[in-house]
């Protein structure tokens, strides 16, 4: 990993990225392209700062036309519909919109990220607040389906799915997570990952803990990495089996809350981002750009 200037290649978008059991790692990792320096805009990196969203001002509404300019918008709509209200900005799901997702216009590269919102409450719905790299490193706060007094945490390296294995926790939540305002914060430092609700500790992870089971290699997610808000649809027809039943089961159209509203819902409140203190960043630094892969065999 190498700050703006270092590097002439990058990275396909992130949304290319998928989890295809038929991918090699080794053909995520190297699904490259050849770039001047001018025509690759860096991710711009990282600012403490606390985004509230009672209001759309800091937010881009469009993402197709967003060209990674960071200084004028904290946040890019992704997909889906917003709408700001009184109470927060609330992020939709209807039949036809497949959910939405919003994204920081700034990488996180280890610090904390403290998310404060209402998740949704129905069947086969899922409110996720998460990292996520350009190589799918990814850290994950989900709330599937309408089990509204647990949360569930989760991290990603590369995009390497083992469900057989899988990393996710369950951790329970003092009031329904629907109707109540709580606090759910992401830790990430080199050493120790850590999940807290109301700044009470839930979950910590330790990067000695993630070793492969060939002694080769850290699973350990660390690149730099958008803040992701997003409510998906996980129980559909299509949707795996697997995915249904983890989210609660199909979602209900007819449910009364859809059809008074017209959509599904979470409240986003506000999110606080305190970056980590990194001695390699200097003043000019503006941005992250992928140069291969490194000691250790990781980005």
């Amino acid at each position: 990993m190498a700050t703006a200037g270092q590097a002439s290649i990058a990275l396909e978008d992130a949304n290319r990225f998928v989890r295809p059991d038929s991918e090699s790692i080794q053909q995520r990792r190297f699904r490259v392209y050849s770039y001047s320096l001018s025509s690759c805009k860096p991710d711009p990196i990282c600012k403490s700062q606390t985004s509230t969203f009672y209001n759309l001002e800091k937010v881009w509404l469009n993402r197709s036309t967003y060209f990674g300019n960071a200084t004028g918008y904290d946040w890019v709509v992704n997909s889906g519909e917003v709408i700001a209200t009184d109470n927060g900005t609330k992020l939709t799901l209807n039949e036809t919109n497949g959910g939405t997702k919003i994204s920081s216009t700034r990488y996180i590269h280890y610090g904390k990220i403290d998310f404060v919102l209402e998740t949704s409450k129905w069947a086969g719905v899922v409110t996720a607040a998460i990292t996520m790299s350009d190589v799918k490193d990814e850290i994950d706060w989900e709330f599937p389906g309408n089990n509204t007094l647990a949360a569930q945490t989760n991290f990603w390296f590369l995009g390497i799915a083992n469900y057989s294995a899988t990393k996710g926790r369950s951790v329970g939540v003092s009031s329904a997570t629907s109707s109540n305002f709580h606090t759910y914060t992401i830790d990430w430092q080199p050493e120790t990952l850590t999940w807290l609700i109301d700044g009470s500790v839930v979950r910590t992870l330790y990067k000695n803990q993630t070793l492969s089971s060939n002694g080769t290699l850290y699973q350990y997610p660390t690149t730099p990495s958008q803040i992701q808000i997003s409510i998906w649809p996980a129980g559909l027809n299509t949707s795996a089996q697997g995915t249904i039943n983890w989210a609660g089961g199909l979602i209900d159209w007819q449910d009364s809350d859809y059809l008074s509203n017209g959509f599904f819902w979470n409240t986003l409140q506000s999110v606080t981002v305190t970056c980590a203190d990194e001695t390699n960043v200097t003043s000019g630094t503006t941005g992250w750009v992928y140069t291969g892969i490194g000691a250790g065999n990781v980005p």
